[in-house]
């Protein structure tokens, strides 16, 4: 297991009685070693399971991660944000547990949705791999001179700040415009296959597109004006992403694997964004159909 560092990391699951022979330098634990895991749950976590099913969580690595999952696509809700700020912001929000087990599952599932969406390291069918989604295809392309790429970040996008050496991000060279009319085509198709609404997915990417470029000749064309504000953490996603490298700071031009991870981005968060009113839904329906704690 690979933690980033300064990340806070919660497990699924913890290894029970590790051995010694487990034990990796100095001491250190070597989570390449198989072992018995039991599910990281509470007692009350626990009941909460045990008025649903007679499986045990510590047998079941899907019951024992369905939770957390769910808890994922709950906070991920906008409806859930919105009505549940001020807990949020004083650090205690309450997530709602379904009365029945498939509930549970179901938004599980959309939970492990939005979690391949914000791993990078997990290929996405339809939005990084395979046959990409009709509304996905043209966004975050990389475009520029057919004679050749320049693949330098010099518009400005970070620097370093001389007294505290950390990276500051800049303003950059970004064009705000309306979507083509290709682009127009494939959000309508996609919002066919997706079962939403033209406006839906308008209303949830914004009417505006943006060209967000690396150089003066080189560009990523049509990144939602939506999904060029996402914010993770406060840290608006793509733009943080940029500011590490830009020339100045990281020494270099970008590989072409880190434009096409750039690309992949931009498409992770697309989707994610319309994923919004399914999420909301779901909230909705546990709403509905609310554990009661003892």
């Amino acid at each position: 297991m690979t933690v980033t560092p300064n990340a806070v990391a919660i497990p699924m699951r913890l290894r029970v009685n590790p051995t010694p022979e487990s034990s990796g330098p100095q001491g250190s634990m070597n989570f390449e070693h198989e072992e018995t895991t039991c599910a990281n749950l509470s007692k009350a976590a626990r009941a909460y399971l045990a008025s649903l099913t007679s499986v045990d969580p510590d047998s079941d690595k899907e019951l024992s991660r369905a939770i957390w999952l769910h808890a994922l696509a709950i906070i991920y809700a906008p409806a859930y944000l919105k009505e549940h700020g001020p807990g949020i912001r004083e650090g205690w929000p309450r997530v709602p547990l379904p009365t029945s087990l498939d509930l549970l599952h179901r938004s599980a599932q959309l939970g492990s949705e939005i979690a391949g969406l914000l791993n990078p390291a997990v290929p996405v069918l339809g939005v990084t791999t395979g046959k990409l989604r009709r509304e996905i295809s043209p966004l975050g392309r990389i475009t520029g001179p057919k004679s050749g790429f320049d693949l330098g970040v010099t518009v400005g996008w970070g620097h370093i700040q001389k007294k505290k050496g950390v990276v500051m991000p800049g303003k950059g060279c970004s064009k705000e415009r309306e979507f083509s009319a290709e682009e127009e085509a494939s959000i309508a198709e996609g919002s066919k296959d997706l079962g939403l609404a033209l406006e839906s997915i308008k209303a949830h990417w914004s009417d505006k597109t943006l060209d967000i470029y690396l150089n003066t000749d080189v560009y990523w064309s049509d990144v939602p004006k939506a999904t060029w504000e996402y914010t993770i953490g406060g840290y608006q996603v793509l733009k943080k992403w940029l500011s590490y490298r830009d020339r100045s700071v990281l020494g270099r031009e970008i590989t072409k694997d880190e434009a096409r991870e750039f690309t992949h981005m931009v498409r992770r968060l697309a989707a994610l964004i319309l994923m919004e009113q399914r999420l909301d839904a779901n909230y909705a329906s546990m709403i509905d159909h609310i554990y009661a704690w003892p």
